[in-house]
């Protein structure tokens, strides 16, 4: 009867430990089939945005040197802000594996946010967009890796513009209008805490623990 019983546990816990298994792996595929789709649909826009670019200077007759300038220009944004998220991936590819190095130094906030700000292009000016920036007098600098945070801030500030305004209306009459607020204030213990507030959707509980 021992016998029996010590066979029935550990078979138990063998059936536990491979279902627990396979459920894991399960949730892994999806998370990554996840990424494979958020990742192609990042690409896709900035990619999109230059060859319409490129298709309507290629359409014209002739080439109007203000026209074309103002168009290279925007490929340009485009061709950085492609570059910056290929970046991205690859630099949190290295810290999944722990082979990415960070640079610290003395990084002032003030730097580091009008460096996200302006990586934004005109999405912040436009029209839709209501904008709001409050950098504290008495924020002291950080040690830190200064690319990282910018990519930090930018993350943020793209989720916010892109999951506002036309996702928060419940119905019609609503205002769709973005409202976006970044903040840099000192903190407790001489921390620095910088914030970014919008009136979109939010996150579900789901997936705040992915």
């Amino acid at each position: 009867l021992w016998t029996a019983a010590i066979v029935v546990l550990i078979s138990s816990l063998l059936g536990l430990t491979i279902t627990t298994a396979v459920r894991r792996r399960l949730r892994l595929a999806n998370l990554k089939n996840s990424l494979v789709g958020t990742v192609s649909h990042e690409l896709r826009t900035p990619l999109a945005s230059m060859r319409l670019l490129v298709e309507t200077l290629l359409d014209a007759d002739e080439f109007d040197p203000a026209t074309t300038r103002e168009y290279l220009q925007l490929i340009d944004k485009e061709n950085v802000r492609l570059s910056r998220l290929i970046e991205n991936f690859l630099t949190f590819s290295r810290m999944e594996r722990g082979r990415h190095n960070f640079q610290f130094e003395d990084v002032a906030v003030e730097d580091v946010i009008h460096e996200a700000i302006d990586a934004m292009g005109e999405r912040l000016a436009a029209p839709d967009c209501d904008f709001r920036l409050s950098i504290a007098k008495d924020v002291p600098e950080l040690w830190a890796d200064q690319d990282a945070l910018i990519t930090v801030v930018i993350n943020l500030l793209d989720n916010a513009w892109k999951y506002s305004g036309d996702h928060v209306a419940a119905n019609e009459a609503e205002d769709t209008k973005r409202t976006i607020h970044l903040q840099a204030k000192r903190g407790a213990s001489n921390q620095v805490v910088i914030s970014v507030t919008d009136n979109g959707v939010g996150l579900s509980r789901l997936a705040c623990r992915r």
